[in-house]
C-alpha cells in the first residue's frame, strides 16, 4: 500500500512540474499579476507605497484613507527618537472590502516597515497559493525552507526570493512539508527593493534524494 501511494504522489508531482514546463497559467492569473506589481505604480509597490521613498507620514496617511482599511496601528520600536527619524512599522486590518486575493482566514491583513522614517519594505498576506504563484513567477533564484523556532519544530518557515523583481514569498509548512501542502500553502508577500541575499533554492526531496 505504501507503495502504491508513494507512485501516487509521484505522478501527481510530475504531472505539475509538467504543467509548470508546458506554461499552465495559474487561477486569476491576471489579477495575480497586478496585485504583484500593480501598473499603477512606476516602480515596485503596493497600495501607491513605495519602499525606499515613501515616508512613515505618507504611508500612514495612504493607509488611513484606503478605502479598503479598516484600521491601522502604529507600533515604534525606539519611543524616544524623533518622530521623522523613528524606526517601526504599521499594521493595519482590511474592512472586507479589498480584492479577492487578499481575503485571508488572518485578522492582520499587513505590515509597512520602515526605518529612520522611511518605508523599507512591505508585508502583505493574500489567499494566493504557492503553486499559483510559481506559475507566473517560475522558480525562484534564492531562498531557503528551515524548522520554525518559534512553533517548536511543528512548522517550518519557507522563503522564495525574486531579486529581480524585488519581492519574496513566505509560506508556513507543516513539518516535514508534503507535495499538496507545499504547493497549496498560502503566501505572504514582501515588498522590499533589496531583498536579503539568500542560499541558492532547491525544491524539498519527496522521493528520492540524493
Amino acid at each position: 500500500m505504501t507503495r502504491i501511494w508513494l507512485l501516487v504522489a509521484s505522478g501527481l508531482s510530475v504531472l505539475f512540474l509538467l504543467a509548470l514546463q508546458l506554461g499552465t497559467k495559474p487561477r486569476d492569473g491576471v489579477a495575480l499579476k497586478e496585485l504583484l506589481f500593480s501598473t499603477v505604480c512606476s516602480e515596485l509597490c503596493f497600495m501607491d507605497i513605495y519602499p525606499g521613498t515613501t515616508t512613515f507620514y505618507e504611508a500612514h496617511n495612504i493607509l488611513e484613507n484606503n478605502p479598503w482599511v479598516a484600521s491601522v496601528e502604529l507600533i515604534f520600536r525606539a519611543p524616544d527618537a524623533p518622530l521623522e527619524t523613528r524606526n517601526g512599522s504599521l499594521r493595519w486590518r482590511w474592512n472586507g472590502l479589498q480584492p479577492k486575493l487578499l481575503h485571508t482566514p488572518s485578522l492582520d491583513a499587513g505590515e509597512v516597515d520602515f526605518e529612520n522614517g522611511i518605508v523599507h519594505s512591505i508585508k502583505v498576506a493574500t489567499s494566493v497559493s504557492f503553486g499559483d504563484a510559481w506559475l507566473l513567477l517560475g522558480q525562484p533564484a534564492h531562498g531557503f525552507i528551515g524548522t520554525s523556532r518559534i512553533y517548536l519544530g511543528r512548522f517550518d518557515n519557507h522563503v522564495a526570493v525574486y531579486n529581480e523583481q524585488g519581492i519574496q514569498l513566505q509560506t508556513l509548512l507543516p513539518h516535514a512539508p508534503r507535495i499538496a501542502t507545499f504547493w497549496n500553502a498560502l503566501v505572504d508577500v514582501i515588498f522590499e527593493p533589496e531583498p536579503p541575499e539568500q542560499q541558492l533554492y532547491r525544491l524539498p526531496c519527496w522521493l528520492r534524494c540524493e
